[in-house]
Parts: C-alpha cells; sequence; structure tokens
C-alpha cells in the first residue's frame, strides 16, 4: 500500500479543546479529496465513549465534507466500527500481530527507534511516523534531526513519514532524507485557513 504524501494531524489538543473547532478544521481539510491527503483524527485525554463519540462525527462530517482518507488514532476495533479508512497506532499500543478485524484499513504507527518500528512490522503496519525531526509545535520534545531521519529512513523496512515540526519550508529535507511523506499538526490546524496551508505543503512536496 502507498503511503500516503502528506498527514495532516487534526489534534485536540492543538486545537486547545475546542471540539467545534475541531470538526470544522477537519471538515475543510477532508474537502481536499482531489489531493491524496490524508487526515488523522487525535484527540488524546478524553474517556473512550467521548473520543468515540467525537470521531464518529468527525468519519461523518469528513464523508460529508468530500471524502478524503481518514484515519483514526487509537485502535484498531475502532477504525473498523467507525469504517474509517484507516488506523494509527501510538507506540504504546502496537499490537502485538496483525489484528483479525483489520480487513482493509491502512494501518500506521508512531515510532521512536527500531525496536518500535519492528513491532510495526510485526503487526501489519503499511508505514511508520517517525519523529519528531524538527522542534515540534504541538507539544514538548527534543528534535531527532535530518540526517537521524535519513539513517532511520534507509534502515526501514517499511515507508517512513516524517513527523515534529514539519512545514512547507522543512518538508522537502525530509523527502531529501527519504521520506515517502510527511505528517504535520500545527502547521496547518493551527493555520487561519487550514485547508490553504495543506495544500501550501503538498506544492512544497512536489518541488
Amino acid at each position: 500500500m502507498i503511503p500516503p504524501r502528506l498527514v495532516a494531524i487534526v489534534d485536540l489538543g492543538a486545537l486547545g479543546g475546542d471540539q467545534q473547532r475541531w470538526l470544522d478544521t477537519l471538515a475543510r481539510l477532508a474537502a481536499l479529496a482531489d489531493t491524496g491527503l490524508l487526515v488523522q483524527l487525535r484527540a488524546k485525554g478524553l474517556a473512550p465513549a467521548a473520543r468515540r463519540a467525537l470521531f464518529a462525527e468527525g468519519v461523518r462530517r469528513a464523508r460529508e465534507a468530500g471524502g478524503a482518507a481518514v484515519a483514526v488514532n487509537g485502535s484498531t476495533a475502532l477504525a473498523a466500527e467507525l469504517q474509517a479508512d484507516g488506523v494509527h497506532w501510538p507506540e504504546a499500543v502496537i499490537p502485538a500481530r496483525p489484528e483479525a478485524g483489520a480487513g482493509s484499513l491502512w494501518r500506521a504507527a508512531s515510532v521512536h527507534g527500531r525496536p518500535g518500528l519492528l513491532r510495526a512490522r510485526a503487526a501489519g503496519a503499511h508505514w511508520v511516523q517517525y519523529g519528531p525531526v524538527f522542534a515540534p509545535g504541538s507539544k514538548a520534545g527534543e528534535a531527532v534531526g535530518v540526517a537521524a531521519l535519513r539513517a532511520f529512513a534507509d534502515a526501514s523496512p517499511l515507508p517512513v513519514i516524517a513527523v515534529g515540526g514539519v512545514n512547507d519550508s522543512t518538508a522537502p529535507a525530509c523527502l531529501r532524507a527519504g521520506a515517502a511523506g510527511v505528517a504535520a499538526v500545527s502547521a496547518i490546524v493551527a493555520a487561519d485557513d487550514p485547508a490553504a496551508a495543506a495544500r501550501r505543503l503538498l506544492h512544497a512536496l512536489r518541488r
């Protein structure tokens, strides 16, 4: 399965916990279905029932808005239940083995080194997100740098999506270092026009 060139992580925390703004941002990004953008839904800190309800509404809004592919951050079971297009596993919840309920879901995982990478491959991930490559704008974190990304991508049996501090200025360096694509949070969702910000990033990746 070919990984996306750009993953837009619609993170509730990056939007100050404002669920209406989260849904509006998601809908605006989902309208970019013609670009191949993947929209990743993330809402850390919510109780399971509240997160499920929010994600269910998010998937519904995405379908209404234009149908960009949507991945749910969390469990495979939840992604399948909500009829999302994919699941994204945080490193701590990468399954020990491929899951029977995964079906045709795109499967990706956040990893920070080789142990996580090997677990993701064993679980049947199609690609991994690695970082933070640059200092992230949405949370605290120390950048690993482009050289570390290059070494990781060179040694990875799975395609690598670079994440952390990615914007239209830094994204091209990630591709030159061997990343198959990039993921962005604040560069997109914190922008006055998230859809325009995503298009700028996509343009930078084509340069």
